[in-house]
């Protein structure tokens, strides 16, 4: 069994400090799922979701506010969708 996030609603406030690099960071994970993000990263420079060093993502019904919506590094069985 995986992590699961539904209807996730992310706003960021005007001043963020430096140490965010994204909305949404998994790392090393094993089955996760992301249905209904909307929100963006700290910055238009960073990514809404990423996903590192895992295995089995998907990203479904989702969409950056600002910027690019998913960073991925080393993910094996990643499957997206446009919504």
């Amino acid at each position: 069994m995986g992590l699961t996030m539904r209807n996730l609603h992310l706003r960021w406030k005007s001043a963020v400090p430096d140490f965010f690099r994204a909305g949404v960071e998994v790392t090393g994970f094993r089955d996760v799922t992301i249905d209904g993000f909307n929100g963006s990263g700290p910055d238009k420079l960073m990514p809404a979701i990423w996903l590192h060093k895992g295995i089995g993502a998907t990203v479904i019904n989702s969409r950056a506010t600002r910027g690019k919506l998913l960073k991925q590094e080393g993910v094996t069985g990643l499957g997206t969708e446009p919504r």
